[in-house]
């Protein structure tokens, strides 16, 4: 029988220190990084338990403004990032500034307005991002 294998994407496939300077630049501690995301799972976890479901972008963010409540210190509203029309869609309709991954294959829907940043990959929708907040 083949075996099956799956990836855990938070700390396996994605490596969270490379937010660690955006954590040092806002909170002046890179170490905030783990408070947030120990946050994080413990909003994902009530939200899984209880309800109603949350995806990751609004749990994040959710947890970057507690630890950010609980240190004084004010942070503008959290962009989401997506590759998929829906997540876009719900960004913008909830008010959430949204920036588009076009991967090959990928559309946004032209029911629902465009985002104000739009890029071929994720470096691009970095950079535009950048350019556009001045970050």
């Amino acid at each position: 029988m083949p075996r099956i294998c799956v990836f855990d994407v938070n700390e396996t496939l994605l490596d969270l220190r490379a937010l660690d300077a955006q954590f040092a630049r806002v909170f002046g501690d890179a170490n905030l990084r783990q408070a947030w995301f120990t946050q994080m799972l413990q909003n994902a976890f009530v939200a899984t338990i209880t309800g109603p479901y949350r995806d990751f972008g609004t749990l994040g963010a959710a947890a970057l403004a507690m630890v950010a409540d609980r240190l004084g210190v004010a942070v503008g509203d959290l962009r989401l990032i997506a590759a998929h029309a829906w997540d876009i869609a719900g960004a913008l309709r909830a008010g959430c500034a949204a920036a588009f991954v076009a991967r090959p294959g990928m559309v946004l829907d032209p029911l629902v307005e465009r985002p104000d940043v739009v890029g071929a990959d994720l470096r691009e929708v970095a950079e535009r991002i950048v350019e556009r907040e001045g970050g």
